[in-house]
């Protein structure tokens, strides 16, 4: 049987708002899972599954290998939260500190509705120092990517250019005037960035003295 491979980004329904990285690998028919909280770093895994590990007569689908289910675990994480259709992704974290990843997919079978349920239960890994590091940068490297892909579509990069020429008196913080913009937002003086990304901050001070001392000439 052919191997497969396969990794990308997905996301749930709330409270699970965060997204996570995933990789799903197939070898030798065994399925393996990965995933990843993007923002904690925890990641968990689950490997070697043959394939009565997660196939019951209850979600069996006729004449599917091990490659066929591969493939729609993948087209399910891959699937926009709001296109799911009839089939539905959820994440649970247990008591135990395992990951419950769960598919539930819809099908008509004669003049009926009925649902497939798949259910993995993921075992928290042990991260290394190094391995948030090189997760970061890998976060890091696909935002970049992704601003490259916008500036190669002729895409507008957000902008703002901000002003202001006063503070608070109690609190000393600049009270920025208000902007129009769908990327950024300003009240009361504080900044809010609507759009996540990486940005350049560039700033320019025009300093003007408050008071002026006369020059006596020494007779």
């Amino acid at each position: 049987m052919p191997n497969f491979e396969a990794e990308g980004v997905t996301t749930f329904h709330p409270p699970h708002s965060t997204s996570y990285r995933y990789m799903l690998q197939l070898q030798d028919d065994k399925l393996s899972s990965w995933i990843e909280d993007k923002i904690s770093k925890k990641q968990w895994s689950k490997g070697g599954m043959a394939k009565d590990g997660y196939i019951t007569p209850a979600n069996s689908i006729t004449d599917a290998s091990a490659l066929d289910y591969a493939k729609f675990f993948q087209d399910a994480l891959d699937r926009g939260p709001n296109k799911c259709g009839d089939v539905q992704r959820t994440v649970e974290i247990l008591q135990d500190g395992a990951l419950r990843l769960s598919f539930a997919v819809q099908f008509s079978f004669l003049r009926s509705m009925r649902v497939a349920k798949y259910t993995f239960e993921l075992i928290p890994v042990s991260v290394e120092r190094i391995d948030v590091l090189e997760s970061k940068l890998r976060d890091q490297q696909e935002e970049l990517e992704r601003l490259r892909k916008e500036v190669s579509a002729g895409h507008a990069l957000p902008f703002a250019r901000l002003e202001t020429s006063t503070k608070n008196a109690n609190t000393r913080k600049l009270l920025w005037k208000a902007v129009e913009s769908d990327f950024f937002h300003v009240v009361e003086g504080e900044v809010s960035i609507r759009q996540p990304g990486v940005y350049s901050v560039a700033a320019v001070m025009n300093n003007s003295p408050q008071s002026y001392s006369p020059l006596m000439k020494n007779k």
